[in-house]
């Protein structure tokens, strides 16, 4: 049931008056996964249900239990949707009675088919070179029934900023990603992706190879005439200086490290050396996406996924993210099934305020602050010097 706990309730910091008659407001408008087996936490409020008030709410389709009135107005209660096909609304009635009155009220659910399968991603160009300005992300939803209108996706990346995704005519969603203005140097940008309609799922995941200009120097024989190797390509060449050190000028590939120096002479010498062309190389370090607000209550716990790639680009295999909390009550820090990705849930204090969790080493440090203020979160990988932080407001 924890699943879709935030679907109806993470913006709960402001209130949607759907077109339906009676003073019931939905809180939330983002439409529920109905695949039929999950239930989800919905939120009424109206100014005619006092605190003694017993509500019933009988749904069109589904099954609703657990109704509790609040004061202030609020009803909470527990819906499962029935399997859909297709995107839809499903009609509740609601009937207050209170000791001297009785009122009706109509508000409607909207749900969305369960997404099937893993979602498509890819990026055009395949990596960013230095006279690139962005990267289109392309998403490919499985097979299906869909309605791209309609649906939508939550996307962040490690570095950079990435648009929203739009629909395209043929079913799939369109992003753009550019790099942060200062510049990032040559590392592997990650990409995650989220249903907003099931945020606490893992859809997916890739990666942006960025390349960099750099100037690397190596050593040499003085006098000696070089040329550096990598991959296909040659550099060079170039004389070493009395020194004994040869500078190229090169575009570096953070999927490609390591190159091969080739020295000639002085006279018969000839020598031939693997260099790394990256030598402080770290993980890359990331969230993936929620909502854009969500409330900070201590009944709602927060699921938190992050993925960590090698310095390599690759999904970490041997990462041992550690995480406590110096308030809150925190779950333990679980590796899920897909490579290179661990998931925490974090609750809140009964009062909300500052409060620092720490993961190491993939390091989670996490500013709860009250409703209306913003959750910052900051990882750092164990003998790493950079970090990555992301903001969440509250």
């Amino acid at each position: 049931m924890t699943k879709l706990w935030l679907h109806l309730s993470w913006v709960a910091c402001w209130m949607v008056r759907p077109a339906f008659a009676a003073d019931a407001v939905l809180l939330g408008a983002t439409p529920l996964e109905a695949d039929g087996e999950t239930a989800a936490q919905v939120e009424i409020w109206s100014p005619a249900i006092p605190a003694d008030a017993r509500v019933k709410i009988v749904p069109e389709s589904g099954h609703v239990k657990g109704v509790t009135v609040r004061p202030g107005g609020f009803v909470r209660f527990s819906y499962l949707p029935e399997a859909h096909t297709e995107a839809g609304a499903v009609p509740l009635e609601l009937s207050i009675r209170t000791s001297d009155d009785r009122v009706n009220a109509q508000a409607s659910v909207a749900v969305f088919p369960p997404l099937i399968g893993p979602i498509g991603l890819t990026i055009d160009p395949t990596a960013l070179d230095t006279t690139d300005a962005g990267v289109l992300i392309k998403l490919r939803p499985p097979a299906g029934p869909q309605v791209p209108a309609q649906r939508g996706f939550l996307i962040t990346t490690s570095e950079g900023v990435a648009t929203p995704p739009t629909p395209l005519a043929d079913g799939s969603y369109a992003a753009r990603w550019t790099p942060s203005p200062r510049g990032i140097g040559a590392r592997f940008v990650l990409v995650q992706v989220a249903d907003a309609a099931a945020p606490e799922t893992v859809l997916g995941w890739t990666s942006i190879p960025v390349l960099a200009a750099k100037s690397v120097t190596l050593k040499a024989r003085p006098g000696s005439m070089n040329t550096l190797t990598i991959g296909d390509r040659t550099h060079g060449p170039l004389k070493a200086s009395p020194a004994g050190t040869v500078a190229f000028k090169l575009r570096i590939d953070p999927r490609t490290n390591h190159a091969t120096l080739h020295s000639h002479g002085p006279g018969e010498h000839e020598d031939e050396v693997t260099v790394e062309l990256l030598k402080e190389r770290t993980a890359t370090v990331g969230f993936f996406p929620l909502p854009p607000r969500l409330p900070a209550d201590p009944n709602r716990p927060i699921n938190i996924s992050l993925a960590v790639l090698a310095p390599d680009g690759q999904p970490s295999h041997d990462a041992e993210p550690q995480l406590t909390a110096s308030a809150g009550r925190l779950g333990t820090l679980e590796r899920a099934p897909m490579t290179g990705i661990w998931t925490a849930a974090w609750t809140p204090p009964p009062h909300p305020g500052p409060h620092l969790p720490v993961a190491s080493p993939s390091k989670v440090v996490a500013k709860i602050c009250s409703p209306g203020a913003r959750l910052r979160f900051r990882i750092r990988n164990r003998g790493d010097r950079g970090s990555n932080s992301w903001q969440q407001n509250f």
